[in-house]
């Protein structure tokens, strides 16, 4: 006789979480479909998503004296396929992402550049707010965790356009960021943190600015992330 086993309705409900959560564990990809003659973004598609509301933005910087040009994309994925919008070929596949990656030319590139810490792009959540300063460094705000693999760099944190990830520890704030905006040459930064933590004068060692109720300023007068400091209005 054959015993039929039967799985309880808390033993239902946990294996569809565990489904659940395996899903969302899995890699997701964006297949992004690109002019292939000037790489002009057309559209994406895929199981992970790319925030169509900041994406592409680009991001102009004078390097050796040539203007260079780059265009940044950020949501949820890890692997991007990017394909020609007509015939749908795969032009380029890229990996370990990490829900943020650039085109420069017809090439797309993590953001590692050599100079990431322990890993690519950011971790432990999105990207919701970035801008670019004058020098094309490209500053992001979100509620993610780590950028770069570096520790100290929740929230907020920058992608250099010639050095990557390289010194972004040097400042973190203790809460979400949400938006960015521009106040004279200053960035507001608003969300929901009271402290930030960095260089607070020109070269000065870090420290911290408490009581900020949820927006500083960053400061770019010296227009480089190391050089820069947190003011309190």
């Amino acid at each position: 006789m054959k015993t039929r086993m039967t799985l309880s309705g808390g033993r239902l409900l946990a294996l569809a979480l565990l489904t659940l959560a395996s899903a969302r564990l899995s890699a997701q990809t964006v297949d992004v479909y690109v002019n292939p003659t000037t790489w002009a973004y057309d559209h994406y598609e895929g199981s992970g998503n790319i925030n169509e509301d900041l994406s592409p933005y680009s991001v102009t910087a004078l390097v050796y004296g040539t203007y260079i040009t780059r265009k940044y994309y950020c949501g949820d994925f890890d692997v991007v396929v990017i394909r020609n919008k007509d015939t749908r070929a795969v032009i380029q596949t890229l990996s370990s992402c990490n829900n943020i990656f650039y085109t420069q030319g017809t090439t797309a590139y993590k953001l590692s550049n050599g100079y990431n810490g322990s890993g690519n792009g950011i971790s432990g959540g999105e990207i919701y707010t970035w801008v670019s300063f004058s020098n094309g460094d490209l500053y992001i705000g979100g509620a993610f965790t780590s950028a770069g693999g570096y520790s100290h760099t929740q929230y907020f944190s920058c992608y250099r356009f010639q050095e990557g990830w390289s010194g972004v520890n040097d400042v973190e704030v203790n809460g979400v960021v949400e938006s960015f905006s521009w106040s004279g040459y200053k960035l507001r930064v608003d969300g929901a943190f009271d402290t930030v933590y960095g260089p607070l004068t020109s070269g000065g060692a870090k420290s911290s600015i408490t009581g900020l109720f949820g927006t500083a300023y960053w400061n770019d007068a010296f227009k480089t992330f190391p050089n820069s400091w947190w003011t309190s209005n």
